[in-house]
């Protein structure tokens, strides 16, 4: 695995008030770095070869994405009354909540989104083995 590209400063700049301190973000960027790599080699093989700063902004919020996806956002809370409710949306790839969205945005490539929402392309033959195949001239 690459080194992170992104630092827990950036993360947590972007969470700004989604994040209280008491959590270490480290572990968020390690997992969205596995991601961002694989992002960057599919993109290089689509022929849309990504920066390195737009790969880094695609780590960085995709690290808020993670951390959010275990620490959810508030929809809305009330003090006086204790309540709250959280943003726990569930869908396909990484539109849980606006972090993911602009990974996703931010990847020109397409990659990311087929990751979340695991689309990979596939090729397989149908046809017969070749040792049950006819030649050309000797077929009717």
């Amino acid at each position: 695995m690459n080194p992170p590209r992104t630092s827990a400063k950036a993360v947590e700049a972007i969470l700004a008030n989604n994040w209280d301190g008491s959590t270490s973000v480290t572990p968020y960027i390690q997992t969205a770095s596995s991601v961002v790599d694989r992002v960057a080699t599919c993109a290089a093989k689509k022929g849309y070869p990504l920066s390195t700063s737009e790969l880094e902004l695609i780590e960085r919020w995709l690290s808020g994405y993670y951390y959010c996806k275990n620490d959810p956002l508030y929809m809305s809370k009330s003090t006086a009354g204790a309540s709250a409710s959280f943003q726990r949306k569930v869908g396909d790839g990484f539109d849980a909540n606006e972090f993911g969205q602009v990974a996703v945005n931010l990847d020109i490539s397409g990659c990311l989104s087929a990751i979340g929402k695991r689309q990979f392309a596939s090729l397989a033959w149908l046809g017969k083995p070749p040792s049950e195949q006819i030649p050309f001239d000797q077929r009717d």
